[in-house]
Formats: C-alpha cells, structure tokens, sequence
C-alpha cells in the first residue's frame, strides 16, 4: 500500500504540467502513486503523461471523457490504494518533501486531516505573488473553535492530506455539480468530521492563478448551482452523527462562509442573471442577506489585497 495517492485532474495543461509532475517524481517520500485523470485533454498533455509513464510506474494515467474535475478527484479517489490521499491541480506544483513533512505529522500526532498552513500565490509564469490565508493558527485543531477558521478564510483542498479511510467512512466526495464550489463541499465535510487536524508550516504548495478569460469572465447560471452545494453542506450536518451542540456550531460556522461565498458570487454575476439568482436564493435561504461589494472588500478583499503588497514588496528586497 503506498503512504499517499496524489489526484490530479488534467484537462489542456501542456504548459504547466511538466513542472507539476516533476515536483510529484522527485518528492522524498518515494512510496507515493500520482494518479492522473485525463479529462479528454486536446493538447500535448496526454504526450506528456505518457513519456512520464514510461519512466516511473507510480505514475497512473486514466483517460476519462471530460467531466470537470469533481468527477476526476472521485474517479482518482475510487482508483487510489494509499493510506492517505492528496490532490494538486495539474498547474500548480509543491516542494519536493512536501507529502513527507505532511506524512509524517499526520502519523505524529493519529490526524485525520494534515494540513500545511504556507500556500504561496503565483503568477502564470509561476513567480510568487503573495502568501494565501488558509486559517491554520495552531500545530493541531481539534475544537469547533479551532476547526471553524479553516472554512471560514478557504475551500481549498489541495493544502491536505486525508486518511483514506476516514474519507470513505464518512462517505465525502466532491458533488457532480456545474458549478466552482465543489471544493468548498469536500474541505467542509473534511474539516467538520476530522478528529484531528495536524498544520505545518515549514513546506509550500505553489497555487498558480490564471489570468485567462474563462476565469475572469462575470459568473452566470451555472454559478447558481452554489446555492445547491451549501444545501448539502447543511443537510450533510444536520444528518451526522455529530450532537445537537456541535451541529448548530458547525451550521453557524457555514453560514458565515455561505454569505461571504454566495454574496461574491452575486456581486460577480452579470447583471442579465442577477434578479433571477436573487430569487433563488431567497428560496433556498430566506434569511439571506447579501453582502454588498463595500463589505466584502472591507472584510475580505482588501486585507488579501494588503497581505499581496507585503509580499511583492518583500520579494523586491
């Protein structure tokens, strides 16, 4: 059984995903599978996949029609045979003992959950921008208190490594919905159930952001579908085993997250779609108030703006 299954998700990299492997390959824990699912890519990526394969058999590559990456995490997570499971976007790429270091506090301290607290922000041509928040404060969170801030400030997934066998206990996988928030779904789940929560500090996931217009276009109706991953979140919490006290902290905590995360999908909506995704939340939350754009760039937006600053003026020491 390999100590860690590393998922990733391929769909018309080729620019980047020499990069991501070859930070996976040369990881120092070498008893690791990378899993790589091939959403139906039209570029060199799958050349790319197969040169890697003829040169190390831990590297595994399923060729799937494309179905987003939700459905490739799940697909990469039925294959997976490691006693832990980490995911990295085929952009993006980690230091080189990066699923050591995280190994080895998940087995330090019996967590279901270790997470690494440095996310590093870089541009396409993969210089540091700036450092992401992730809401890790403490070497080990095992409190609602302590657990909350890390749905609170991220949904990112890739930052972990998850005991497989918790994960398919608590039957968490990513829902098979049209929408940018299956990620919020998966590290909720993860983050409300995990006994345990190891943080480290000392390695580096690099997360990559696109510039291109599909990530920066105004946000339309397959956006709704948002409102649907935070219904199942609620159900989700509301059905556990969890007791009534926890629930009821727990299902504050996601409305905390819910309104910051439907609000920025509203006031980044195109206005032809605006009234119609209004109603529909209305529906599903009747109590939902919409934070306006000056709120959320007071809360939220200009402390990771400041936070950007700060380290572009470090990198230009």
């Amino acid at each position: 059984m390999p100590k860690i299954s590393v998922i990733i998700p391929v769909h018309n990299v080729e620019r980047y995903l020499e990069k991501c492997l070859d930070s996976l390959v040369n990881q120092t824990l070498s008893d690791i599978e990378i899993i790589c699912i091939n959403n139906n890519s039209s570029d060199a990526s799958i050349q790319i996949l197969d040169e890697y394969v003829k040169n190390d058999a831990r590297i595994i590559v399923d060729n799937e029609s494309a179905q987003g990456a939700a459905f490739a995490r799940n697909k990469g997570m039925e294959i997976a045979e490691g006693e832990y499971i980490g995911f990295v976007d085929a952009d993006d790429w980690i230091d080189n003992n990066y699923y050591e270091e995280l190994y080895n506090s998940a087995q330090r301290t019996n967590s279901d959950v270790a997470a690494t607290s440095s996310v590093l922000l870089t541009n396409e041509k993969g210089s540091c921008l700036a450092s992401k928040p992730m809401g890790l404060k403490a070497p080990l969170l095992t409190t609602v208190g302590e657990k909350a801030r890390c749905i609170i400030e991220t949904g990112a997934t890739w930052n972990k490594i998850y005991k497989a066998t918790f994960l398919r206990e608590n039957n968490i996988l990513f829902p098979l919905l049209n929408t940018t928030g299956e990620d919020n779904y998966f590290n909720a789940l993860a983050i409300i159930f995990a006994n345990k929560i190891s943080v480290i500090n000392n390695v580096s996931y690099y997360y990559r952001q696109s510039l291109s217009a599909s990530t920066k276009s105004l946000k339309n109706q397959k956006h709704y579908q948002i409102l649907d991953v935070y219904k199942q979140i609620d159900d989700k919490i509301h059905n556990s085993h969890l007791s009534e006290g926890d629930k009821k902290q727990w299902l504050n905590v996601i409305d905390i997250r819910k309104e910051r995360d439907i609000s920025l999908h509203y006031n980044e909506m195109d206005s032809t779609f605006k009234a119609e995704f209004l109603s529909l939340i209305k529906n599903s939350f009747p109590n939902f108030k919409i934070l306006l754009p000056l709120t959320l760039w007071k809360n939220i937006i200009l402390p990771r703006v400041v936070n950007k600053l700060l380290c572009i003026l470090k990198l230009k020491k």
